[in-house]
């Protein structure tokens, strides 16, 4: 996006093409968030979406967007920005662009004639989880799935096989409603894992990979404590371009990246970045995962995502009790994707938090000593992707969810579903059943994750 000039104005004419006071997908104003003397300095900008959660889930939703760019430019800001407003879009409205293509039956019923999701993927939950979920009046899994249990279904082309598999609609969707007509339920939560927007598909494809592969990875290091090796930057680039974010020597965070990669065939490198506050302050304990073929360039970006979380620390301390009191309990409850990073930004108790990231630190490697798997263009990445992809998730599936707004600027929004993987789960209820945890030896980790 930098091969205009002036690039700044280029992007800024794609943002005004979706934005709008009264048409558009999003709203016009888009706000560069300020920098404080002390802390990181990057070029972030947010805004908010319109409401559409109400008017496709319900009156009395409440959905968190969780857009904000950031980068060490304003054009790397507003372009991050405007691809992940896209996306939260495309995955808010799918219910309804996929609304024809839904099948309600049972798996039993559907299996007899079509390919279908293993139902050992949709049993993620273990029972005891699950009465917890009543307990809370959580809307997200109301019984453990059985063959006779009515879903919908949409069915999505397979990578590796020429056809097509069911799989559960409420896995594709952000906020899926069920139909209780049919006596459908709720058996496990959509979140917007392995969705990406781009402006050509092979881009779009490669990110929406890269994001579950991430996630796996990540989920499993920090629910089984699998040992991460630190990882020792020592490239002069990086260096540099930290020490001009105020994240050098003099920063107010202790840089910690450590190698969270699961599978020693994976060319995927996937860095946690830990940033711990020095004067043990707040904010304390920020983390951030980035995943990528190029080391360098993945650390980079992880960081970078850390770094930007400290925003959100100082708005919910001035302008959200609820959380403050939350992560100030003695008994604080991690329901949604902001209760934890609070909680873990927080300066109270930073002994016992600590605890929940120093047992997975062991050994070190250099950045330098990792290689490289970046091809010359995204085809030859989205093929280094899928060559991984097939060994670990042989049903694998994706699909097209580009909104028409967004299509007809020249955009796409790719949704890939890796049953096999570990998608993004709420804090307090990782997929504790789900076979891939249980294959690792189940959570050992008694700490919420810290993801955003």
């Amino acid at each position: 996006m930098l091969h205009y000039y002036p690039s700044f104005n280029h992007i800024l004419d794609k943002l005004k093409g979706l934005s709008g006071n009264r048409t558009g997908i999003l709203n016009q104003s888009q706000v560069p968030i300020c920098n404080h003397p002390h802390d990181v300095y990057l070029k972030s900008v947010t805004g908010q979406m319109p409401d559409y959660h109400k008017q496709f889930i319900g009156e009395l939703s409440q959905v968190s967007y969780h857009i904000i760019g950031y980068g060490s430019h304003y054009e790397e800001a507003l372009i991050k920005y405007l691809g992940e407003s896209i996306e939260r879009y495309a995955t808010v409205i799918a219910g309804e662009l996929l609304s024809d293509r839904i099948v309600y039956a049972s798996y039993k019923e559907l299996s007899q004639t079509d390919p279908v999701m293993p139902l050992e993927y949709l049993q993620v939950f273990t029972q005891e989880q699950i009465d917890r979920c009543h307990d809370l009046h959580m809307i997200m899994c109301d019984k453990m799935v059985t063959q006779d249990d009515v879903l919908g279904w949409v069915k999505c082309p397979m990578f590796f096989e020429d056809k097509e598999m069911y799989v559960p609609a409420q896995m594709l969707c952000v906020g899926y409603k069920t139909n209780q007509a049919v006596g459908e339920k709720h058996i496990i939560p959509g979140f917007s894992t392995g969705t990406a927007s781009h402006t050509t598909l092979e881009a779009a494809m490669c990110n929406s990979l890269i994001e579950y592969i991430q996630i796996d990875s990540m989920m499993l290091s920090w629910h089984t404590k699998k040992p991460c090796p630190r990882v020792i930057i020592d490239d002069p680039e990086i260096l540099a371009l930290l020490e001009e974010a105020r994240l050098g020597k003099d920063s107010l965070y202790e840089i910690i990246p450590i190698d969270m990669t699961v599978g020693e065939d994976n060319p995927l490198y996937t860095f946690g970045i830990i940033l711990k506050n020095k004067s043990n302050e707040g904010p304390y304990l920020l983390f951030g995962v980035q995943a990528g073929l190029d080391p360098k360039h993945t650390l980079l970006r992880g960081i970078m995502e850390a770094s930007a979380i400290s925003y959100s620390y100082y708005y919910n301390l001035f302008y959200n009790p609820t959380s403050t009191q939350n992560a100030e309990s003695d008994s604080p409850l991690f329901l949604d994707l902001d209760s934890n990073v609070f909680y873990y930004a927080h300066p109270k108790d930073q002994e016992l938090k600590w605890e929940a990231f120093e047992p997975l630190i062991s050994g070190e490697v250099r950045l330098s000593d990792l290689t490289s798997h970046a091809g010359k263009d995204k085809k030859e990445d989205l093929k280094t992707l899928l060559a991984y992809t097939k060994k670990v998730s042989p049903n694998a599936v994706f699909l097209d969810i580009t909104p028409p707004e967004a299509s007809e600027k020249g955009w796409y929004v790719t949704r890939v579903l890796t049953p096999e993987l570990l998608e993004m789960c709420i804090p307090a209820f990782p997929f504790a059943n789900h076979p891939r945890m249980r294959q690792f030896g189940g959570v050992t980790n008694a700490f919420v994750h810290p993801m955003p």
